[in-house]
């Protein structure tokens, strides 16, 4: 989405949603909404979304949010592990929503030293459980 960052919002501004002329040409439909667009849109129709997000929801204030998670990526990803706080850390959650998957993450790949790297180098809280 073009709100996510200047470099999308200068692509889109520059080619709008589609880029058939494009070197690499592309159709990026949805890139003119925002969150609380997608969310909105959610909630309105009562669009099944993946448990993990939890439900949508409209707060006092008018903005839609999610119960769960906000935002998914790949889930033994530790870009930026070191900057997340208490129970908002991704592998602390990740221990409690997915205990067979955290288990997998951190015994067999070895995740446990990487984070203990991670810890030693930046001297932030401890990143699992």
């Amino acid at each position: 989405m073009a709100s996510e960052s200047r470099l999308r919002y200068n692509a889109w501004i520059k080619t709008g949603c589609n880029a058939f002329d494009a070197t690499y040409p592309s159709s990026k439909p949805m890139s003119f909404w925002t969150n609380q667009d997608v969310l909105e849109y959610i909630a309105y129709h009562r669009v099944k979304i993946p448990s993990v997000y939890g439900n949508v929801v409209k707060s006092k204030n008018g903005k839609y949010a999610t119960t769960g998670e906000d935002r998914t990526g790949c889930v033994f990803c530790p870009i930026g592990c070191h900057l997340e706080k208490g129970d908002s850390r991704r592998f602390v959650r990740l221990s409690k929503t997915h205990p067979k998957l955290y288990d997998y993450c951190m015994n067999k790949l070895g995740m446990k030293e990487l984070l203990d790297a991670i810890q030693e180098h930046t001297g932030c809280e401890k990143l699992y459980v």
